[in-house]
């Protein structure tokens, strides 16, 4: 066995086991609870009165008020339809409707960039966020700064119960992944991604699964992730822990099961 294995399945014991809510970090944008929300008054819903087209869904959607969304520590908001944000985001929809100031919505916890690109989004309907980090080369940086973007969105779409976003970031982050082992290369997930991601969701996460799989590859294929660089992920999250070590231990494989969960079934 290995200096490398051996160090990767001596981290740690069960009674260490980490929870999403010991892992203490008042920075990270991923630490934010979904509040109890009232019911509120039903969402629009064009395809009853058959508008399925999104160009004409939204020209009727920016008809109306505005409202200031004030994300992250920004101080200046990003301004969009109230009732496009409604339309797509029902937990955004209960917030308001329950409010003082139904004009403003705060989402303190999260990313202002990534919520720039839902609002993008909501008028093009379209993510691509691996095109746009990789506009001018598909460099290691460039990749691994898409990773993070496509988390960071993902963290904020699962707030706010934009469902639609979820498949097309697995999508984007699983064409990152492919590109940086054709490259060659090891694996574009920081471990700053995986532990902001672990905080999201942990085991019951979909994102969780997908960057699991991704690092579960990234231990067992060359070239190899530097395992001292995931020290902290190791330490901190046992399930990664206890993953990465099936995994290197060939107990697993691509494909396979990782904790009992198929790693291609997301």
């Amino acid at each position: 066995m290995s200096n490398i294995l051996r160090r990767v399945l001596s981290f740690g014991s069960p009674s260490r086991a980490t929870s999403t809510s010991t892992l203490e970090d008042e920075d990270t944008m991923f630490d934010v609870q979904e509040p109890e929300l009232e019911e509120s008054d039903p969402i629009p819903n064009f395809a009853e009165e058959g508008i399925t087209d999104h160009t004409e869904v939204l020209i009727e959607l920016m008809q109306g008020p505005s409202v200031s969304v004030y994300v992250g520590k920004a101080a200046k908001p990003i301004t969009l339809s109230k009732r496009l944000l409604m339309y797509h985001s029902p937990v955004a929809a209960r917030l308001l409707a329950k409010q003082t100031t139904p004009d403003t919505l705060a989402l303190r916890g999260h990313d202002p960039f990534a919520f720039t690109h839902i609002y993008r989004w909501m008028h093009q309907d379209k993510l691509d966020i691996l095109p746009y980090c990789t506009r001018t080369g598909t460099s290691p940086t460039a990749i691994q700064d898409a990773c993070t973007l496509l988390c960071r969105i993902f963290a904020a779409a699962r707030y706010l119960d934009i469902a639609p976003i979820h498949g097309l970031v697995f999508q984007e982050l699983r064409a990152a992944f492919a590109i940086t082992r054709d490259a060659g290369k090891s694996t574009p997930v920081a471990p700053g991604t995986v532990m902001e991601v672990w905080r999201e969701g942990g085991e019951g996460c979909g994102l969780w699964k997908v960057v699991l799989e991704e690092m579960c590859v990234a231990f067992t294929r060359k070239p190899m992730a530097v395992f001292a660089v995931y020290d902290e992920c190791f330490e901190r999250i046992e399930p990664f822990r206890l993953a990465v070590g099936e995994a290197m231990t060939g107990r697993i494989f691509w494909g396979g099961e990782v904790g009992g969960v198929r790693v291609d079934e997301i």
